[in-house]
């Protein structure tokens, strides 16, 4: 049985070599107040222009009318409007998002909101940064000499695969234990004797899925491995556990091969550990050769990663968190 593309797709986060937001640019004040130059002031009442009276009855010849010509100029600048969705004087933002890594180098993957006063971003939710637990080991040997094209696969189904045999393997690629080892530990690539899907598609946006599923006759025994890489990788080339280079996921699926649940990810930004041994073609739509190996990758829950609790941003985009194996 092949669990194709249409149940396996997961949305991916990049959670590293991020580039801070920048906030909007600061604007200049609004226009200025109505009240504005040129105003004529006068000292008189509605009864303007009215000749004065003296005590003997008689009008005198000159009024109390005096104008002056001096502009009024305003002195109080506009306040800010904290809602408006522009930065004004004496804001620091105004709606919109901050990187939380942007905000400190205490802060690990995530994004804070702009404060309801405008005052600044609320770090509340930004999760801080440690060493991370490890939550398992996976091990990677990695061998196609042909890719399937996605779009192909979805159109022509098991004939594609047929032809080419020589582009999936029927053995583990992903083999290695998750769980924190107080209890019984999931075996990633199954039980001795069950069988393996391990198949390469490429993308027409230059990404490469390396998906394993592991079964029992019709019965899936194993989480999904899901690596993914693009075709800009080069033979001998080292690869650190980045999104920006290589991203490793473990899923677990519902019975009918539905996504249920996000176990782990592969979280190293600095030590390499996924060799590209093979990189040939890989540009092609279909066909070319990759050959991928690693030891020992550290995966980690989403809940306890170098960059501290990352699983809000998973759950942002539709998925669940898989409750923690002991």
């Amino acid at each position: 049985m092949r669990l194709f593309l249409d149940v396996f797709m997961m949305a991916t986060l990049s959670l590293c070599c991020l580039t801070a937001c920048t906030p909007a640019e600061e604007e200049g004040p609004v226009d200025e107040l109505a009240t504005g130059d040129d105003q004529v002031v006068t000292d008189d009442t509605a009864t303007d222009n009215e000749p004065v009276q003296d005590t003997a009855g008689t009008p005198d010849e000159m009024t109390d009318d005096t104008v002056d010509t001096t502009p009024i100029t305003d002195t109080d600048a506009p306040s800010a409007f904290c809602g408006n969705s522009t930065v004004e004087t004496g804001e620091t933002c105004d709606g919109g998002t901050m990187s939380c890594e942007a905000l400190g180098s205490q802060y690990g993957f995530g994004n804070a909101p702009c404060k309801v006063d405008c005052s600044g971003y609320d770090t509340t939710n930004c999760p801080l940064k440690g060493n991370g637990t490890p939550y398992g080991t996976v091990n990677i040997a990695f061998v196609s000499d042909f890719l399937f094209d996605y779009d192909t696969a979805d159109t022509q189904g098991d004939s594609y695969f047929n032809e080419h045999p020589e582009g999936y393997m029927t053995t583990a690629a992903f083999t290695g234990t998750m769980g924190y080892g107080t209890g019984a530990q999931v075996i990633l690539e199954g039980n001795a004797g069950d069988t393996h899907d391990v198949t390469p598609y490429r993308f027409s946006d230059g990404e490469i899925y390396v998906v394993q599923h592991s079964m029992n006759g019709n019965a899936l025994t194993a989480p999904r491995m899901l690596l993914i890489v693009t075709d800009a990788i080069t033979t001998g080339q080292q690869l650190t556990m980045c999104p920006d280079a290589a991203v490793l996921e473990v899923i677990e699926l519902n019975s009918d091969g539905s996504i249920k649940c996000l176990h782990a990810v592969a979280l190293n930004e600095t030590l390499p550990q996924l060799t590209v041994d093979l990189a040939e073609n890989l540009t092609q739509t279909d066909g070319g050769k990759l050959h991928l190996s690693g030891s020992n990758i550290v995966i980690y829950h989403p809940t306890d990663t170098p960059d501290g609790n990352i699983s809000q941003a998973f759950i942002d985009q539709g998925a669940v968190i898989c409750p923690i194996v002991p």
